[in-house]
């Protein structure tokens, strides 16, 4: 459980550092422009061109893009760990072998009693 909670804090730090990235200023103007530029000219359904979008987005969000494979591989792995505990502390798994465990450490008690304490 450690292990998973150790591995969702670097996600938050992750996602923590995504959020204060900073961006040139003219990608700055750029993204804003793309956004709102055609609201504040008074056409709130217009959408940008879409040209436009493509080099905008090619030329300030290129590192970000970076960060989806390192990204995946974080999750993939996080939904590996949580299905392997799920399998580890399944609770049919641990009931069908806890009289066999159970049995052994009778057995070793009978066996080291003297040495057990």
């Amino acid at each position: 459980a450690r292990t998973i909670i150790e591995a969702f804090e670097v996600g938050i730090s992750v996602i923590g550092v995504t959020d204060n990235m900073q961006f040139r200023p003219d990608c700055n103007a750029g993204l804003t422009k793309l956004v709102y530029c055609s609201q504040c000219a008074g056409f709130a359904r217009t959408k940008p061109c879409s040209g436009y979008c493509l080099i905008v987005v090619r030329g300030c969000l290129a590192h970000v893009a970076e960060l989806v494979q390192p990204w995946s591989d974080f999750v993939s792995g996080l939904e590996r760990l949580t299905s392997g505990l799920v399998a580890s502390y399944n609770i049919e798994e641990v009931l069908s072998v806890l009289d066999t465990k159970i049995s052994e450490a009778i057995m070793y008690a009978m066996e080291n009693g003297p040495e057990l304490s």
